[in-house]
């Protein structure tokens, strides 16, 4: 057993030695994303209408995957080479897809972290309110029996909503707001055709 514990802490301690810098940056000192493709239809999702384009979803893993090793503070340069020329449309269409996909994608994490703020204020004003009353009950009222057993199950429900209140507002925030950065990232950077 005590084998196994030293053999992940040696494993722990190697895993952070490794680094996963991006490496190609441009001369404006933006990174660079090379993205080939055999046309349109690579990048354009192919059940789009024409009037609101998305992407492929092949496409957003591709650039998610090769952004998520960029620091947000960088800024990102999407060079997009192309096996066919491709005309001004498709290269409008193109830019106008990944503008679209990562605005859509923006809007909804806004969405969830808005919705994140109303029910952290609902379950930490809930949790004041029913401890207020466990406070009231415990000096005006001498509780006995099934009182003490309701009074013992409300505390516990109490530290429940401000565990989830804490866990939602501290960690599940976090991670949207680090979601909803990237995503400005790929969404603001440049895009080149070569």
């Amino acid at each position: 057993m005590f084998k196994n514990i030293k053999l992940l802490r040696e494993l722990k301690k190697q895993s952070t030695q490794v680094e996963f810098d991006f490496d190609t940056y441009n001369s404006r000192n933006e990174a660079v994303i090379y993205a080939k493709i055999d046309g349109a239809g690579d990048v354009i999702s192919k059940f789009c209408d024409g009037t609101d384009l998305i992407l492929n979803s092949d496409f957003e893993n591709f650039l998610e995957n090769n952004a998520s090793q960029i620091e947000p503070q960088n800024q990102i340069d999407l060079k997009i080479s192309s096996s066919t020329e491709l005309s001004d449309e498709d290269k409008l269409n193109i830019k106008t897809a990944i503008r679209n996909h990562y605005t859509k994608k923006i809007s909804l994490i806004n969405e969830k972290l808005w919705q994140n703020n109303i029910d952290n204020i609902f379950l930490f004003i809930s949790s004041v309110v029913l401890l207020a009353l466990i406070i009231t009950l415990g000096v005006f009222v001498k509780p006995l029996g099934y009182i003490q057993i309701a009074i013992e199950i409300v505390d516990i429900l109490i530290w429940v909503l401000l565990w989830e209140v804490f866990d939602s507002f501290i960690f599940r925030r976090r991670e949207l707001r680090k979601d909803a950065i990237k995503k400005y990232q790929i969404m603001n950077g440049r895009i080149e055709f070569a």
